[in-house]
């Protein structure tokens, strides 16, 4: 059972609910999020491989008229940042960006953060995600590290 978080107001003053739930296998979200993880592949923006755990990983979610709009998946055991909460995706549905749902989700997901003990927040972005990294940006997050690489053939 997911539990509600709360009940929220965009910036065009819609209403939305948002939760959390444990887990992201059976989850509400669990096709949009492969819906919006297909689009980050197709995009150039994440290699083609299963990255998550589906019992690892839970979601801060919003939800308008009983419709998923937006999510942020973590994973509670990454690899990549001991003692971080990792995002293994963020996403709103494109009608809903400009909003303010992702401000909100983050809120939420930096609350469940310190709730469960973790001293950071940290997930990879694509160089070329420009979306991505304004929406990080907007929310305090910025570039610890750099991944460089070259690819040969």
């Amino acid at each position: 059972m997911d539990i509600k978080l709360g009940t929220e107001q965009d910036k065009k003053g819609n209403t939305i609910e948002v939760f959390r739930s444990e887990h992201l296998g059976m989850s509400p979200i669990y096709s949009f999020f492969l819906r919006h993880y297909a689009q980050l592949i197709d995009n150039g923006h994440s290699y083609p491989i299963t990255s998550w755990d589906d019992k690892r990983c839970g979601a801060i979610y919003a939800m308008q008229n009983n419709t998923v709009i937006g999510h942020i998946v973590f994973d509670r055991d990454n690899p990549n940042a001991a003692g971080a909460l990792w995002i293994t995706l963020s996403a709103v549905e494109e009608q809903w960006r400009g909003h303010g749902i992702y401000t909100i989700l983050h809120k939420y997901f930096e609350q469940t953060a310190k709730e469960l003990g973790y001293w950071a927040i940290a997930s990879h972005v694509h160089v070329t995600n420009e979306v991505r990294l304004k929406s990080a940006e907007s929310v305090g997050m910025k570039p610890i590290l750099y991944t460089i690489g070259k690819r040969i053939k």
